[in-house]
Parts: structure tokens; sequence; C-alpha cells
């Protein structure tokens, strides 16, 4: 039931899922995670903030849609991974920066209408995590 109900919805929350499968106990979801019947990236999210956490049927489809961009969730802030390499972009606050620069402790952010500007690496990981 889990299984296909993420294969139709691929990135679903967690929050999402539980409402869709109504007749399963929050137990049984996560026995089902940690038995990997479904995949969450659990070093990436908490399942204690479901309607943050996608969905997805396994880790292969998960990278699939994280590396291709796809929004895993209708919502406009959901973790996910971030290539933090000299160069990449990032989306914060709405508005596009690119990564100036990766040093040992902090980060350069550059904006296209905007200065640069660093930020400790634990305070842009947090960002990232947190949606903040």
């Amino acid at each position: 039931m889990l299984s296909q109900i993420v294969d139709e919805r691929p990135g679903i929350t967690l929050a999402d899922l539980r409402l869709a499968a109504s007749s399963l106990s929050t137990d049984a979801i996560h026995i089902a995670i940690a038995k990997q019947e479904v995949y969450v990236d659990l070093a990436a999210h908490r399942l204690s903030e479901s309607e943050r956490v996608p969905v997805f049927r396994d880790r292969e489809i998960a990278r699939a849609m994280t590396y291709r961009g796809t929004p895993t969730t209708g919502h406009p802030c959901c973790a996910h991974r971030v290539l933090v390499t000299q160069g990449s972009a990032v989306t914060w606050d709405g508005k596009a920066w690119r990564i100036a620069n990766v040093g040992e402790t902090e980060i350069t952010l550059m904006g296209a209408q905007q200065d640069p500007f660093a930020l400790p690496y634990s305070a842009f990981e947090k960002l990232v995590r947190g949606c903040v």
C-alpha cells in the first residue's frame, strides 16, 4: 500500500503519506522506512518534521529527482541536497545566489543584484537543512 502511494506521488511528504495511508499507524510507516520498503534520506531529514520530509520508493529515485532538480513537494521549502562547490547555484529567500568561494570555515555567496557576503559554513548548513 505505501509503495503504491509513493510510486504514484514520488517525493510525497511524510505528513501527506500518513494522511493517504490513514489505515496504517505512524509506527507502521516508520517501520517501513526502517526496513527500506520506502526511502527517506535520514541523514538529511528528521521524521519529526513530517511536512518537510520527502518519501520515495527507493534511494535511486530520490537521487534522480534531486539531481534532476525536480521539486519533491508542493512546498516552497524542502530540505534538499546542495552541491557545495564554487559556482553552484542556490536559492535563498526567493533569490538566486552562486557560491563564490568555499573556505574551510565559511562560504561566500554572490547574487546578481546583491553584494557578495560570507557566512560561516555551519550557518549555511543550518539554512539548507532548516530552510530558514
